[in-house]
């Protein structure tokens, strides 16, 4: 087993040798979107980063086939922190076809 500490691999006397880890850091998820309840706050994690002061979250994934995705689509507006009026931001994706009404 290989113990790495910072970032530099550990020899079994625990002296530095020298080299340097070439560990791979693991890709966020894109979207994360956290519910406790149905009347909850969603949480919101884009890339990583957490979003918050939403104001709106439209959220849409529909299957092309058994195994396919068909369509992605979300939208996310929050507030900015600005010291004048409210200023919104959007984040939004969409992929694939999206079909309305179903």
């Amino acid at each position: 087993m290989i113990n790495l500490k910072g970032n530099r691999i550990p020899r079994e006397d625990n002296k530095p040798c020298g080299a340097k880890c070439k560990c791979v850091e693991p890709t966020p998820n894109l979207l994360t979107i956290e519910l406790t309840d149905e009347q909850s706050i969603p949480r919101i994690i884009y890339k990583g980063e957490d979003i918050t002061a939403l104001v709106a979250v439209d959220f849409e994934w529909r299957t092309k086939d058994a195994d396919q995705c068909g369509s992605t689509y979300f939208r996310i507006k929050h507030a900015k922190d600005s010291a004048g009026p409210m200023v919104v931001e959007t984040k939004e994706l969409a992929v694939g076809e999206r079909a309305y009404g179903a």
